[in-house]
């Protein structure tokens, strides 16, 4: 099978992207990309509409989640691909992690009142979040309310000092990965280098290889060119997968591109 133009990292209205499945298979058309998988985070709703979609305009489809997990308080996404969408133990791992997140955006807006936020929290139960927007429910009520107006201000402006956010009880990444492997998935370590760590990369890719990771994102937007070439000597000793994504989320994160950083791939190491 030849290399083909692949972006296996990107989002929908089913998590926090702005598009839906249709107008998401668009762009992947206009952007000539021959191999993708949808990566909503901690949901496989998408999956189902986009397979249909993917087989009518002759794309590589390979069904993925975007999973959350957390290591001494620090969140890592595990990225899961071609697994059992009917392995029971697997969809409550996911279902539990979106109640966790759910219940965190609870949790930050009582926070807020609490640090004296002119905030109704019943106000806040009966908003409803539209998906169009992305992002989610939090975020977009507090746009609404002009506290801010994207993604960096939420965690730059509001988030920050005592009222930082702390994540919910994610799964530790070991238990992710053995339950990807569970599920008849592959497992891959998602943009080890997004922001600031208290591991060192070393650290973090001894870790997930010892437990069991088969892979890692070498190639992702917030990767400079010295990381992706660590990244990629680092899987070839270790005979693990490269992959590649845009990380695209639609309008919600507007310098992101589809397809970009460009990415090729045989994709048979996905294909059942």
């Amino acid at each position: 099978m030849k290399e083909l133009r692949a972006d296996l990292h990107m989002h929908t209205r089913a998590s926090d992207g702005t598009l839906t499945p249709k107008e998401l298979i668009k762009q992947i058309i206009e952007n000539n990309i021959d191999i993708f998988a949808v990566t909503d985070h901690d949901t496989i709703g998408s999956i189902e509409e986009t397979r249909k979609l993917a087989k009518e305009h002759g794309k590589i489809f390979i069904p993925g989640v975007e999973i959350s997990s957390l290591l001494d308080g620090e969140v890592f996404h595990i990225l899961a691909y071609n697994f059992d969408e009917n392995h029971k133990e697997f969809i409550d791992l996911i279902k539990n992690n979106e109640h966790l997140l759910e219940k965190k955006d609870d949790d930050s807006i009582k926070m807020l009142i609490e640090h004296g936020f002119d905030l109704d929290f019943e106000e806040y139960l009966q908003y409803e979040h539209n998906p169009m927007n992305g992002g989610w429910k939090t975020l977009n009520f507090l746009k609404e309310k002009g506290l801010c107006s994207n993604v960096n201000e939420f965690f730059t402006k509001i988030f920050v000092r005592e009222r930082a956010l702390e994540y919910p009880d994610f799964p530790h990444p070991k238990e992710v990965i053995e339950m990807i492997i569970k599920a008849g998935g592959v497992p891959i370590l998602a943009h080890p280098r997004y922001g600031k760590s208290k591991f060192t990369l070393e650290e973090t890719l001894e870790n997930f290889k010892n437990w069991g990771v088969k892979g890692i994102e070498c190639l992702h937007p917030h990767h400079n060119k010295d990381v992706i070439n660590k990244l990629k000597e680092y899987c070839i000793q270790n005979n693990l997968i490269i992959t590649g994504g845009s990380d695209y989320h639609g309008g919600l994160i507007t310098e992101r591109s589809l397809g970009y950083p460009e990415f090729y791939s045989r994709g048979d190491i996905f294909l059942k």
